[in-house]
């Protein structure tokens, strides 16, 4: 199983080297993620009451945006390739971008919480938004670097392939 190098499993997918139930250990695990994702992140926000209204509402829409041009990015890159299997590749390619995400996200959070403790700056709601929102949509933009890389490699080995067997 590919918990973390998403250079790894996009070379077992682009040279079809993974098994079937390999894939389907991967799609379980991967949908495990999308579904405790949205409430570890629900859990975290409430625990900081100050975050609601407007600013919650900004968060979404701008993760839409973010989701929704992260998808089409990474439909074009796989259409550049030999544009089959995008669904399963992007699925695939999310369970360790998504691990990468969820620990650069508690990284990052945990490095704000310590550098405050050690300066003793008090907290304050505006700052804890930002950084909270930053956190969030940082984490979102890497999962979809990770992702696309791992697509954009695909496309490479798959093209590299097709132009060697036309030639032989």
């Amino acid at each position: 199983m590919y918990f973390w190098s998403t250079k790894k499993l996009a070379h077992a997918l682009a040279t079809d080297t993974m098994s079937n139930r390999s894939k389907l250990i991967h799609f379980i695990a991967c949908i495990c993620l999308f579904l405790v994702m949205p409430v570890m992140r629900t859990l975290s926000l409430n625990k900081h009451q100050e975050i609601g209204g407007h600013w919650a509402g900004a968060l979404a829409i701008v993760d839409l945006v973010i989701l929704l041009l992260g998808i089409l990015y990474c439909y074009a890159l796989n259409k550049r390739g030999d544009g089959k299997a995008f669904i399963e590749r992007f699925i695939l390619l999310s369970f360790p971008s998504i691990i990468r995400s969820v620990v650069l996200s508690f990284s990052l959070g945990m490095a704000i919480g310590l550098v405050e403790g050690m300066l003793r700056l008090q907290s304050n709601p505006g700052m804890l938004k930002a950084q909270l929102t930053g956190i969030s949509i940082g984490c979102l933009l890497m999962y979809f670097l990770w992702v696309s890389s791992g697509l954009d490699m695909i496309a490479k080995v798959r093209t590299t392939e097709q132009g060697h067997g036309d030639g032989n």
